[in-house]
């Protein structure tokens, strides 16, 4: 069928999909090194948007956060070979380069930042899953600017909503958006 796959060979089937992610995870990549170079062109070439971010959005039915994810990757991807690397061949997905790629530039940017060496943050990639390791990354930048850290946790903080809105019989909806710090407390 259309799948690769027949459906009563589970083996066959998991194969399948471990291919098509893999070629996934590579086009995300791909996408997202051609969405850097768009981020940094002229505002004039961004479509009428006012960012590059807001023009991903919108042109490429993207979430704010996909869109920003993208053009991280791809600018920092120079800076991180042997985590493109992994990606390339299979070893490491497309959201955990996006946590590595992420804290590369928090920690590029931060005010005493040297050499940045990506292996310790490619290793723990590699063995941890994406929660734990998003929580190894928040270790590394703590420990390495924790004023920084800090400041950016008060300013996520500062973008919590809870929204409760009554439906017809008692019906209660609640529309929300956390930071990690409430969202750790909620669950």
């Amino acid at each position: 069928g259309r799948g690769g796959a027949r459906a009563g060979d589970p083996e066959e089937v998991r194969a399948v999909l471990r291919r098509r992610r893999r070629s996934i995870e590579v086009a995300e990549f791909e996408f997202a090194v051609v969405a850097a170079a768009f981020a940094e062109t002229e505002p004039e070439h961004w479509g009428g948007y006012v960012s590059p971010i807001q023009a991903l959005r919108q042109e490429c039915g993207m979430t704010g956060h996909a869109a920003a994810s993208a053009i991280c990757v791809g600018s920092q991807a120079p800076s991180l070979p042997a985590s493109v690397a992994a990606l390339e061949d299979g070893r490491l997905g497309f959201a955990h380069l996006a946590v590595l790629a992420g804290t590369t530039r928090a920690l590029q940017v931060s005010p005493g930042s040297g050499g940045f060496d990506e292996h310790p943050l490619l290793d723990q990639a590699l063995a941890h899953g994406l929660k734990r390791f998003r929580d190894d990354c928040a270790h590394v930048r703590h420990a390495h600017d924790a004023s920084a850290f800090l400041a950016e946790q008060r300013e996520q903080a500062s973008y919590r909503l809870l929204e409760l809105h009554a439906g017809e019989g008692g019906t209660l909806f609640l529309k929300g958006s956390f930071d990690p710090v409430a969202a750790a407390a909620i669950r």
